[in-house]
């Protein structure tokens, strides 16, 4: 009875794993496809990406190993701002 409960729990843990990081991965398209959904997407969508795309390169030039979290940081992004772009970019699976 528990060899049961456990296999289960570990086939559950398991389908759970695989469900999550199939989720998690980046569709990876090729540059002519990226290149003509580019052309009919919105202004606004084009800039929210751009702006998680800098956002993603300020990150690693910071100096300090642990980055003092501010209401505003030196770019003048606050962080509640950066959190609202992200979830207006619905298609954040195909930024990368």
């Amino acid at each position: 009875m528990l060899t049961n409960v456990r296999q289960s729990r570990r086939r559950l843990f398991d389908a759970m794993q695989y469900h999550i990081k199939r989720w998690l991965k980046p569709i990876i398209l090729s540059p002519a496809t990226g290149t003509a959904r580019d052309l009919t997407r919105s202004k606004a969508c084009l800039i929210t990406e751009n702006a998680l795309l800098r956002q993603q390169l300020i990150v690693p030039q910071r100096q300090s190993l642990m980055p003092i979290v501010e209401e505003r940081s030196q770019t003048g992004n606050n962080i509640a701002d950066f959190l609202v772009l992200g979830g207006l970019h619905h298609d954040y699976r195909r930024a990368a």
